[in-house]
């Protein structure tokens, strides 16, 4: 996916999006994602799980080769920014002065 000096058709470059992107990466189903490429600049609308697979995938769409700018417009169905990391109850818990 890294950026080279060789140019990508728009066509192309939607369909890698689709196809390596969407689908293999992120397993989300490239028909719940309206993906257009004009002259580079990538404009993806549609609805995804979580608004960080949203975020996510705009910066991975802006890593394809070929892509010059990406107009991410996509909606979510749970903000999941502001939900904690829950704590794994089997992690051993040290203080600072308690670690090994």
């Amino acid at each position: 996916m890294a950026n080279s000096g060789e140019n990508l058709s728009d066509d192309a470059i939607a369909a890698q999006i689709r196809d390596e992107v969407l689908l293999h990466e992120l397993a989300i189903d490239p028909e719940t994602v309206t993906t257009t490429v004009e002259e580079g600049v990538v404009r993806l609308e549609g609805q995804v799980e979580t608004k960080s697979l949203a975020a996510i995938t705009g910066r991975l769409v802006r890593a394809v080769q070929g892509v010059v700018a990406v107009e991410n417009r996509l909606r979510w169905k749970l903000d999941d920014t502001g939900l904690g990391v829950p704590e794994n109850p089997l992690a051993p818990r040290y203080s600072a002065d308690e670690r090994p």
